[in-house]
């Protein structure tokens, strides 16, 4: 187990970006058999944004909608962490029915149990390490127990890095247009271009090329990808 940790924090001190960060997570957590995994900045050094950063490996149609649809405003995952401490296992959270409606929407994608680590560092940060699974809580429970300590020490770095990464960049904050910010919305929730021309009243192919110069502002290598950033 240790060697597990030793590898990671290696591997992460060679990532050279946020994607690369991710990456290196992904396949950690993966390992344990761990299904998905979200790091949300959701209060970093630079920015007071609420959604600052997210780093995630959820299926995409679900991640655009989470981030289209402002869902960490009645998240009751984020909501408990913004308080806890510890590490906390979801199925011990008493969330609102406006809440439940998020989590059994999540259900729907897989995402079924989680346990997640809230970090709040010395210069005010707040973020959130989560890590889910298609697994009953129970099973889910089992799997983690063992190793809730590593997947601990793991969270604590990952955030460190991704503080180290992000205070040192320089580069600025993609700028979208009114119009690209408006095709990658609908998108999030499902339209394809044709209906998106439809609802915007301009044709598909302009649809599709606000959303490639959306791509190339953000660096994303497809629209699922765009939208999440």
């Amino acid at each position: 187990m240790d060697q597990w940790l030793g590898a990671l924090t290696e591997a992460m001190e060679r990532a050279e970006d946020l994607e690369g960060l991710r990456a290196v997570a992904a396949r950690a957590f993966a390992a344990f058999d761990i299904s998905f995994h979200t790091y949300a900045g959701v209060r970093l050094p630079r920015s007071g944004d609420a959604k600052s950063l997210l780093l995630t490996t959820y299926p995409d149609q679900w991640a655009s909608t989470y981030v289209a649809q402002e869902y960490e405003v009645r998240d009751p995952v984020v909501a408990h962490g913004k308080s806890a401490i510890l590490p906390y296992d979801w199925s011990g959270l008493r969330p609102t029915q406006t809440q439940r409606e998020v989590m059994e929407e999540a259900r729907l994608t897989g995402i079924v149990s989680g346990f997640s680590i809230p970090v709040h560092g010395a210069m005010g940060e707040f973020a959130l390490v989560s890590l889910a699974s298609p697994l009953p809580p129970d099973a889910f429970a089992r799997q983690i127990a063992e190793r809730r300590h590593l997947v601990h020490l793991a969270a604590l770095y990952y955030h460190a890095r991704v503080v180290e990464m992000t205070m040192l960049s320089d580069e600025p904050v993609p700028s979208l247009t009114g119009r690209e910010r408006e095709v990658l919305t609908w998108t999030a929730v499902g339209k394809t271009a044709w209906e998106i021309g439809q609802i915007l009243r301009i044709a598909e192919p302009t649809v599709n090329f606000h959303v490639e110069n959306a791509k190339k502002k953000l660096g994303a290598r497809s629209r699922s990808l765009a939208v999440v950033k």
